[in-house]
C-alpha cells in the first residue's frame, strides 16, 4: 500500500506558542485542529473541509482570555466539541453546510469541577469529557447524549469500583490519578485513561477503566 502526504496545513497569520495541532480529529472529509494557546491562552479551534487533495479552512473560533480552548477536540459528521480545560468547559459546534457555529457550551460543575475538557470523544450521538483533577483529585468523566441538546447521561468515576472489583484489577484510586486524562468512546463502551492510577506492588504504572452502557445505564 502506497501512502502520500497530501498536505501540511498551518495557519497564515499564526504566531509563536500558538500550539497549532495541540489537537486534531478527523471524520469523513471534516478536520478539526486546536490551538490551545492561540492569542496568549484564550486558544482556538479551526475547521477544515477536504476538497480534492487539499484542505480548505471553514471556520475559525477563538476562545476567551485563559481558557485554553483546544485542549483536546473531536468531531464525528456534522458534529463537534472542543475542550477549554482551564475554564472547566466543553463548546459543542454544529455545521449548517457553509460554517460551523457554536451550539451549546456546558461548564463541568460538582465532581467534574477540574479540567473539565481536558479530554473529549466524539462517536455518534454520545460525548464523553474528561475532568482530570475533579473528584476530589481523583479525576472524572461524564457522558453526554444528543437529541436535540447535549444532556448529561452519566458522571464516571473510578471511585465507584467496589471493593472487590478493585482487589481483582490491582488498583486503589486516589487523589492524583489524571482519570480522565484521555477518554474515547465506541458505541457503547467507554475508555477512560488513569496515567499515575497505583497498581498493588508496580507503584504508579497507570491504568485505563473501561464502561459499557446497557441502554441508559453505565
Amino acid at each position: 500500500h502506497h501512502i502520500s502526504r497530501l498536505q501540511a496545513i498551518h495557519r497564515l497569520n499564526s504566531t509563536a506558542n500558538d500550539h497549532i495541532g495541540f489537537s486534531v480529529g478527523l471524520s469523513g472529509d471534516s478536520l478539526v485542529v486546536g490551538a490551545a494557546n492561540r492569542n496568549n491562552g484564550a486558544g482556538a479551534v479551526y475547521f477544515f473541509e477536504r476538497l480534492g487533495e487539499s484542505w480548505a479552512q471553514k471556520s475559525e473560533i477563538i476562545g476567551t482570555a485563559g481558557e485554553h480552548l483546544g485542549a483536546d477536540v473531536d468531531v464525528f459528521g456534522p458534529r463537534a466539541v472542543a475542550g477549554a480545560a482551564s475554564a472547566n468547559k466543553a463548546y459543542f459546534y454544529s455545521y449548517n453546510g457553509v460554517a460551523w457555529t457554536q451550539s451549546q457550551v456546558i461548564t463541568g460543575t460538582g465532581n467534574l469541577a477540574g479540567e473539565f475538557g481536558q479530554s473529549v470523544a466524539m462517536d455518534g450521538n454520545s460525548v464523553v469529557i474528561g475532568a482530570p483533577s475533579g473528584n476530589s483529585g481523583k479525576g472524572a468523566a461524564a457522558v453526554y447524549v444528543n437529541s436535540g441538546t447535549w444532556v448529561q447521561q452519566d458522571v464516571l468515576l473510578s471511585t465507584e469500583l467496589s471493593a472487590a472489583q478493585q482487589f481483582e484489577s490491582h488498583v486503589s484510586p486516589a487523589s492524583g490519578d489524571r482519570f480522565g486524562s484521555a477518554v474515547d468512546i465506541s458505541g457503547d463502551i467507554v475508555a477512560i485513561g488513569a496515567p499515575l492510577s497505583a497498581v498493588f506492588g508496580k507503584g504508579l504504572p497507570g491504568a485505563v477503566y473501561t464502561y459499557q452502557r446497557t441502554e441508559t445505564i453505565w
